[in-house]
């Protein structure tokens, strides 16, 4: 298990912040077409990956 430093979370919390403006975009832009049903199963789906990535980072998962 690596150190992981300030510098790496300062750098994965924009990494994250880009991601998630380009994937509310798309999903933004989808959204127009879509019915809202979609929309929220989208947006869960996005979130549920924000908080796994996000966990796998800070080693609680393997």
């Amino acid at each position: 298990m690596k150190k992981v430093t300030t510098l790496d979370k300062i750098k994965w919390v924009i990494h994250d912040f880009w991601l998630v403006i380009i994937i509310s975009i798309a999903t933004l832009s989808l959204a127009m077409k879509l019915n809202v049903f979609i929309q929220l199963l989208i947006g869960a789906n996005v979130i549920l990956l924000w908080i796994i990535t996000l966990l796998e980072r800070e080693g609680a998962i393997e």
